[in-house]
């Protein structure tokens, strides 16, 4: 979910293109049985876009791998 406090219309749209090519990515590590909802903070896409895709796809892992403890 990209809520409107991102930014623009383009914006969410890029963030939310963004956030389903980092999960597509991280899927295989993802345990099965669960749902998850990612949603996206006003202050992540600025982060995103200067860090790029493979820092949005570590921060996924990291995530899961908080959750898995």
């Amino acid at each position: 979910a990209v809520p409107r406090s991102v930014g623009s219309a383009v914006t969410r749209n890029r963030m939310k293109r963004q956030l389903r090519e980092a999960w597509r990515r991280v899927l295989a590590d993802v345990p099965v049985g669960h749902d998850y909802v990612l949603v996206a903070r006003p202050g992540l896409v600025e982060p995103a876009q200067a860090r790029g895709q493979d820092w949005l796809v570590s921060e996924l892992t990291d995530a899961l791998g908080r959750m898995r403890q």
